[in-house]
């Protein structure tokens, strides 16, 4: 039986809601300490189970520029955003963390990879992604509004990816006089894409929601941003990351059979309380340092000399007075 005839079979016993993807795939995952829980190994859906998905749930599940004929300009790049990308880019961004604790609980030693990784890492993004960044840079688009309709995320995960693929991958192929590129050009569709997907509930998906590894990549494109209003944004969803852990810590309830990677979140970050806390806390204390900049200059003045701004005096005095410079 063919994939898309299989496809067809299995929809009729599913309800075409936007929760469609958390109920397929379940597998075995192994956690620490020898627990087991039942977690999809990937909510994502291949290409074909996505076209017939189109066709079989209607406007609930994918609009109608989503799957009309793409112009010449996006048909171009739509070889380079598929499933196979962001599931690359899954695997690589997060290959060094061992199993489902560190997708719940990152360590810190976790995140020395991703921002202190060094030429070593950045040699890396740049063999493996910048020829997708070049080809979208090539494109002649201009909006995450265009990329959504070319990428046309299947999952949460993909979501996730196309995330990091705008908003980090860049800061790692673009650096020095280059980093113009990633000010002016891909922030400003990463975080379309994030605000997309925070209004559709992505970062509340449970396969993002129950893992920190996972969720605060999507709100790094609104701390990114030289908007305060932006700001105010981040500053309440990592209030609710510090809600959840702190709701999670002082849960008595077992909603195992309910939600799997609720349940596994909640024994992970029950049996490391403190370094929950810490990392939830750490997550907020960080936005608020980039909220403070925006609140004083309205914009990073760290970026003022590549973007050719001219810097104001109160600017130039931050920097020459050891000014953070991040962001």
């Amino acid at each position: 039986m063919s994939l898309v005839r299989s496809s067809r079979i299995a929809l009729r016993s599913i309800s075409p809601s936007r929760n469609i993807v958390p109920q397929l795939g379940l597998v075995s995952s192994s956690t620490a300490k020898g627990s087991t829980a039942l977690l999809p190994k990937s909510t994502c859906l291949p290409a074909a189970f996505r076209r017939t998905l189109a066709s079989a749930t209607g406007p609930d599940s994918l609009s109608s520029a989503q799957t009309r004929p793409l112009p010449n300009k996006m048909a171009a790049l739509e070889p380079h955003l598929t499933p196979t990308l962001f599931q690359g880019i899954r695997d690589f961004w997060f290959e060094h963390l061992e199993n489902e604790n560190h997708l719940v609980l990152p360590a810190q030693e976790h995140a020395k990879r991703w921002f202190f990784g060094g030429e070593e890492f950045d040699k890396i993004c740049m063999e493996r992604f910048s020829p997708t960044l070049s080809a979208i840079r090539a494109s002649g688009l201009t909006t995450g509004d265009e990329i959504l309709r070319i990428a046309n995320p299947s999952c949460p995960l993909d979501w996730l990816s196309l995330i990091i693929l705008l908003d980090q991958l860049p800061r790692n192929c673009y650096r020095g006089e280059a980093a113009a590129v990633v000010f002016n050009f891909f922030d400003p569709m990463a975080l379309q894409i994030a605000m997309t997907a925070i209004e559709r509930g992505i970062d509340m998906e449970p396969e993002i929601r129950w893992r920190l590894a996972y969720r605060t990549w999507l709100f790094l494109p609104l701390m990114h941003s030289e908007d305060i209003a932006i700001h105010e944004k981040a500053v309440e969803k990592y209030a609710r990351v510090e809600n959840d852990v702190e709701d999670l810590i002082e849960s008595e309830d077992d909603l195992a059979d309910a939600d799997k990677y609720r349940s596994t979140a909640r024994k992970i970050i029950k049996e490391n309380a403190g370094a929950a806390k810490a990392l939830a806390q750490m997550h907020m204390a960080f936005e608020k340092k980039h909220q403070v900049i925006i609140q004083q200059f309205g914009r990073y003045p760290h970026r003022n000399k590549v973007l050719g701004r001219e810097p104001t005096h109160a600017e130039t005095e931050y920097l020459d007075n050891g000014g953070d410079t991040f962001g």
